[in-house]
């Protein structure tokens, strides 16, 4: 792993994985704040995902630096790109918030609650934050994994 100063403000990117699979490099800025340990966990899994998921395709790019990454990026349509970058993001998703375990934790939190007092999406919000916290994870990566459940509050 490679800490690069300013890596979000000159790229508009938090990680990347080189081509060869042997670094990973991550925002100095963004990550040696101990308040941004759960975005770092969620990055380092999405590049695993990539690893997982995208290695034979991202090789043949041989992505080594930031200029070949931008390369890279420019040869591909915005529609391939996000395509790959979402399946790489539930891929960390599903790593970091097993959803079994999302299952029992989320039946605690709706047993707290008193689900008069909110419509569904403040009620995902709202239970968003301690579970979160559970999986050490952000309260947004959270409120997305939480999509995938119905919220009946009638």
């Amino acid at each position: 792993m490679y800490l690069l100063p300013i890596l979000k403000k000159k790229c508009n990117i938090n990680t990347f994985i080189t081509a060869n699979w042997k670094s990973i490099y991550i925002d100095k800025d963004l990550f040696l704040d101990e308040r941004r340990q759960s975005r770092l966990r969620f990055s380092l899994a999405h590049e695993i995902g990539h690893y997982i998921l995208h290695k034979s395709f991202y090789s043949a790019f041989k992505i080594d630096s930031l200029k070949t990454y931008y390369d890279f990026v420019e040869l591909m349509s915005s529609k391939q790109y996000y395509y790959l970058e979402s399946q790489a993001n539930r891929f960390a998703s599903y790593l970091l918030i097993p959803r079994e375990l999302l299952k029992k934790e989320l039946s605690k939190e709706l047993k707290k609650v008193d689900k008069n007092n909110f419509d569904k999406e403040l009620l995902k919000s709202y239970i968003a934050n301690p579970i979160s916290k559970k999986f050490g994870v952000s309260q947004e990566a959270m409120k997305i994994s939480l999509n995938e459940f119905n919220f009946d509050i009638n």
